[in-house]
């Protein structure tokens, strides 16, 4: 439950109201993934194992903004964000 309960910090960073929460995001990727396929090149079962695990790491560390616009990044390199990631995800 925990990453139902992470709001994307980009979005409220953003001002967007009712910001969708990690969870949220990655069940959402899932359902598009299998919209893919081989006519589009790509693997859906790949894509639907990378949707539904993409962002389990901001279970650990939070939901870290790390590109876009500079004032509302977190102070973070991406090298950074990723040695304090599980060493399982990377």
């Amino acid at each position: 439950g925990k990453l139902k309960e992470v709001k994307r910090t980009g979005w409220v960073r953003s001002g967007v109201q009712g910001a969708e929460s990690v969870a949220d995001h990655m069940f959402r990727m899932a359902m598009i993934s299998f919209l893919v396929g081989p006519k589009e090149g790509l693997d859906k079962d790949k894509c639907i194992k990378m949707a539904l695990v993409h962002d389990v790491g901001e279970a650990v560390i939070g939901d870290l903004v790390i590109v876009g616009e500079k004032d509302k990044q977190d102070k973070i390199t991406k090298e950074e964000k990723q040695k304090m990631e599980p060493k399982w995800l990377r």
